[in-house]
């Protein structure tokens, strides 16, 4: 980890990290001990297990769909499709980088497949905590 600097901002000097991404590039993050207050989002834990009911909102999200429930057939949700379960695991790497699931979460997807189903994979593949 590389420390940029400090950057003046409205409520005071801010620390500022540059972590290299893998690509070449670097990704500047704020140093903030502050305590979150209303006008700030509470940051989730990296190593935390996001909930099924997380899961079918982000889901929900990036489908359209208007209810996606963890015990419906997935194939049998109106408004998603193949495309929509890989944007949404896209955005579930993104957000727990730490998981390391991929497209074969939805390899053996059939008429009875949930997404409860996919969330026990999901729970299979989280690391052991040291």
């Amino acid at each position: 980890m590389e420390k940029a600097g400090k950057r003046q901002g409205a409520s005071g000097a801010r620390d500022i990290l540059r972590l290299p991404c893998g690509c070449g590039a670097f990704i500047a993050l704020e140093k903030n001990d502050a305590a979150p207050g209303p006008h700030r989002r509470e940051r989730t834990d990296p190593m935390s297990l996001p909930t099924i009911e997380e899961l079918a909102s982000q889901l929900e999200a990036v489908s359209g769909a208007a209810e996606v429930s963890p015990d419906a057939p997935l194939q049998h949700i109106t408004d998603v499709d193949s495309l929509d379960l890989m944007e949404w695991l896209y955005g579930f790497q993104t957000k727990y980088p730490h998981i390391p699931a991929d497209e074969t979460l939805f390899a053996d997807l059939d008429d009875t497949t949930t997404l409860r189903d996919v969330y026990a994979k999901i729970v299979d593949l989280v690391p052991a905590q040291a």
